[in-house]
């Protein structure tokens, strides 16, 4: 409920030790700030939180990307990704963001590339395929000056 939200941002958002929030509470606070609108807040909670690397990375970004600033989210990435590893969970997520960071940038190569990375691993986000085929569209559109076009088999010839 918005009431128990809102509540929880509070509890969470004012500590009365700010050294004592544990990483947990600081994702959970990014992601309720998130959710009802408050992306300042998630900024502020990163920025007071003792999370560093790839984890802090992901949460600045989609701090930004809440806030329409895609290219302060890639740079965070970009940040971050010198401590990523797939093994902290943190990759694919890192590379979804990183794709629709790019989208809105209008950089449909690097789009489809994060995107096509994801559904190649392991498909953690569903739509990755379909957003990797969409950005690789328009990536060949804005390079060739052309659309596409695409044979779709509706029929088999049969011998007689």
């Amino acid at each position: 409920s918005t009431r128990w939200a809102d509540r929880e941002l509070a509890r969470l958002g004012s500590p009365s030790d700010p050294r004592t929030v544990s990483d947990e509470d600081t994702v959970r606070l990014v992601t309720l700030a998130l959710d009802r609108g408050r992306p300042e807040t998630a900024l502020e909670a990163v920025s007071r939180s003792a999370l560093r690397g790839a984890a802090r990375a992901t949460l600045l970004a989609q701090a930004y990307l809440a806030m329409d600033r895609p290219t302060l989210a890639l740079a965070a990435l970009t940040a971050g990704a010198k401590t990523g590893s797939a093994q902290d969970g943190t990759a694919d997520e890192a590379l979804y963001l990183e794709g629709l960071a790019s989208e809105m940038l209008g950089d449909h190569g690097r789009a489809a590339a994060a995107f096509a990375a994801i559904a190649a691993s392991n498909g953690a986000y569903a739509d990755s395929g379909a957003r990797a085929l969409k950005n690789y569209t328009k990536f060949l559109e804005s390079e060739r000056g052309e659309e596409p076009v695409a044979l779709e088999k509706t029929d088999c010839l049969e011998r007689s």
